[in-house]
């Protein structure tokens, strides 16, 4: 049985996730880091920081094999 299956996906509110990142000492994230830290599966995590960018709450960038999602008050410029 994976331990990557969908989870409860709206355990954790969209808020509680941006409040997690910005809220950390360097506001950035990973999906891996918000799914530990909100008890949700890995796809929960990725599909819900996916449906933030969409909505323009974050923005985020490719790192390798990883992806970063952060505030787009960090985008370059400001």
């Amino acid at each position: 049985m994976s331990q990557d299956k969908p989870g409860p996906e709206e355990s954790v509110t969209d808020a509680e996730i941006l409040e997690q990142i910005v809220s950390s000492e360097i506001p950035v994230a990973t999906s891996s880091e918000i799914a530990e830290q909100s008890g949700i599966s890995m796809t929960a995590a990725r599909n819900r920081l996916e449906r933030l960018v969409e909505k323009d709450a974050l923005k985020r960038k490719d790192a390798g094999s990883v992806i970063i999602y952060y505030p787009d008050c960090y985008e370059s410029g400001f």
